[in-house]
């Protein structure tokens, strides 16, 4: 956690923020739409960080979806 807060640090662009630990998930999400973010990444606490296809779960807020629903429709008729 302290190497990706240095490596976020480092190359900051404010597109990436690190959080600290949420135990509600929904308050979580509720404040990301507040914050008009697009969702949340995240992993489990004992998980280490790694590159590629790994356990994270990704999860977009309601408003993400909603103004990104026919962008899913249009890649599913492909």
């Amino acid at each position: 956690r302290a190497r990706l807060a240095q490596l976020l640090e480092r190359f900051d662009n404010g597109c990436l923020l690190l959080s600290e630990t949420f135990s509600d998930a929904h308050k979580l999400l509720a404040e990301c739409e507040r914050l008009g973010i697009e969702g949340i990444v995240s992993k489990r606490k004992d998980a280490p960080y790694r590159s590629g296809k790994c356990d994270w779960v990704k999860v977009k807020t309601r408003a993400w979806r909603e103004a990104n629903r026919d962008r899913g429709e249009l890649f599913n008729q492909r």
